[in-house]
């Protein structure tokens, strides 16, 4: 069983599996780094979107509390000034 090795640059074919793991061991750790570090990005990015999310859902229950606590006002405003225009024209009449 004869294993054929691949070729490392500037050199001719190698056989020695410390030779390649000592090539390949940089590059390795590199990767291993660059993984990190998209990893790293991508959880920043949710995390942004979660809070935006949260944020957006906040701000909507917000307006809905804010329309019906306006609606509310302007029903009880409506309503006070039929009651006055109603106790206005019994006094009348």
């Amino acid at each position: 069983n004869s294993i054929s090795w691949a070729l490392v640059p500037g050199s001719s074919n190698v056989s020695d599996p410390k030779t390649i793991l000592t090539s390949l061991l940089p590059d390795s750790v590199r990767i291993a780094f660059y993984t990190a570090q998209l990893e790293s990005i991508a959880s920043e990015h949710v995390a942004r979107r979660i809070a935006m999310k949260n944020a957006t859902d906040a701000a909507t229950d917000m307006i809905k509390e804010l329309t019906r606590t306006y609606n509310r006002a302007r029903q009880a405003k409506i309503t006070q000034e039929i009651a006055e225009i109603v106790a206005g024209a019994d006094a009348l009449g």
